[in-house]
């Protein structure tokens, strides 16, 4: 289990919650690249993501598993979100109202930030967005010389987000000791 999903279950929710209410309708795949980009955006800025997940370098992109199985039947979000299966896709619509004391007002400006730039962009256009050259997703594909099966169009291969930040030992720092924190408040949880 991510350190993300293990420690902030309820900030990710109400993260899900807020996006699916001011972006509608809000479909999986872009759910997927929402997220990935507020916690790239986060790094660039600060040294850290906002929501802690792990993303892996998939098909379409940086996904992060625990999200993609909002799809299926065990979510682990279902006390947040819906989920509507229709024709075009997965639909997630909030389940309970949004609750923001479990973000700092940095991580809702940047949410928000996110949420004005791509509320209108498609997914396939966030998926092009997250495969740019010389992005993350690049990078790992190139690092572990990725080829995808078109069964299954997944990877076991982490995408490492401090590849943003490799050259700022200030930012690298300080994404290493939150890590360390969290790690230790995971380790209290098991």
């Amino acid at each position: 289990m991510c350190l993300g999903h293990k420690v902030n279950k309820e900030k990710i929710g109400n993260i899900l919650i807020l996006l699916s209410s001011k972006i509608q309708p809000l479909y999986h795949t872009k759910l997927l690249k929402l997220l990935f980009l507020i916690d790239e955006r986060s790094i660039n800025e600060i040294g850290m993501p906002v929501t802690w997940l792990d993303y892996k370098a998939w098909k379409l992109g940086p996904v992060s598993p625990e999200i993609y199985d909002l799809k299926f039947l065990n979510c682990p979000y279902e006390k947040y979100v819906d989920i509507i299966r229709e024709e075009f896709g997965t639909r997630i619509v909030p389940a309970i109202d949004f609750d923001d004391s479990t973000m700092s007002d940095y991580e809702m400006k940047i949410i928000n930030e996110i949420i004005l730039q791509f509320e209108s962009t498609s997914a396939a256009e966030l998926v092009d967005l997250t495969h740019e050259p010389g992005g993350l997703w690049d990078k790992t594909i190139k690092k572990f010389d990725i080829v995808f099966d078109d069964m299954t169009g997944i990877s076991p291969y982490d995408i490492d987000m401090t590849e943003k930040i490799k050259d700022d030992s200030l930012k690298l720092f300080h994404y290493n000791e939150v890590k360390s924190m969290l790690e230790f408040e995971a380790s209290l949880i098991d």
